[in-house]
């Protein structure tokens, strides 16, 4: 087995949860008034049970758009 293939699931790992803490990094900095589509506690528990799949919901459907000031 070469060294490629012994090392990227741990890669793969460590980029999903480097992804999820970010993702719940930007939720606890984030309004709740500038949420979409659901309250705070429900993004909460999203994001913590969710891991990456929760992750992805944040950021595609939960995040407020980005302002272009």
């Amino acid at each position: 087995m070469g060294d490629t293939a012994r090392w990227a699931p741990l890669v793969l790992l460590l980029a999903a949860v480097a992804f999820w803490a970010y993702s719940l990094a930007d939720f606890s900095r984030t309004p709740e008034r500038e949420m979409r589509s659901y309250p705070r506690t429900v993004w909460l528990v999203i994001l913590t049970f969710g891991s990456v799949l929760g992750s992805l919901a944040w950021w595609l459907i939960g995040r407020p758009p980005t302002r272009h000031e």
